[in-house]
């Protein structure tokens, strides 16, 4: 057969072309007379989309753009938490934590699809806590603490010996 024809000696045959590009194919056919006549078709074979999304990772509360690349025209499955499922770059907002994926589906100029799964990942927010002595006398210290997490940065900074530790000294003018 013909490359990509299933047969060359029927009326039908199926192609089966799966590579980019125009194929032109020539039939020669006999008649009850054995007159014969040839006629000519081209397919023209679009390339594949192919849709790229990069994983994201953000924090609970947070929102981000998600971006596809690839296509003109976009579909996200479900669309759970974004705010539009049928743009290149919906914003994720991250309500719950968890790992979420998406299917999104894009089509090209020419009406082909192809798609791509997209994770996104939600860390949970920290349980933070802090705590000091109180009260306390002028001119006395009192030590800070602050719990579940890893960096900390205590605000206002006035009267903290440092302000980016868990446990600063907190002194009165």
């Amino acid at each position: 057969p013909g490359a990509f024809l299933s047969a060359n000696n029927v009326a039908n045959p199926i192609f089966t072309g799966n590579v980019a590009g125009n194929f032109t194919y020539t039939v020669t056919a006999t008649d009850a007379n054995n007159c014969q006549n040839k006629a000519q078709t081209t397919i023209t074979v679009f390339p594949d989309v192919i849709v790229n999304i990069p994983p994201l990772t953000l924090c609970q509360t947070e929102s981000r753009s998600l971006t596809a690349t690839g296509a003109v025209a976009y579909s996200w499955f479900p669309g759970t938490y974004l705010n539009d499922a049928l743009i290149a770059n919906p914003t994720f907002n991250a309500v719950d934590a968890g790992v979420f994926t998406y299917t999104v589906t894009g089509t090209d100029a020419n009406g082909c699809t192809g798609s791509a799964i997209a994770t996104v990942t939600v860390n949970a927010q920290p349980t933070v806590t802090a705590t000091g002595q109180t009260p306390i006398c002028s001119h006395n210290a009192s030590q800070l603490t602050a719990g579940g997490a890893v960096n900390f940065s205590w605000t206002p900074t006035g009267g903290l010996g440092d302000p980016l530790i868990a446990q600063p000294i907190f002194t009165p003018a």
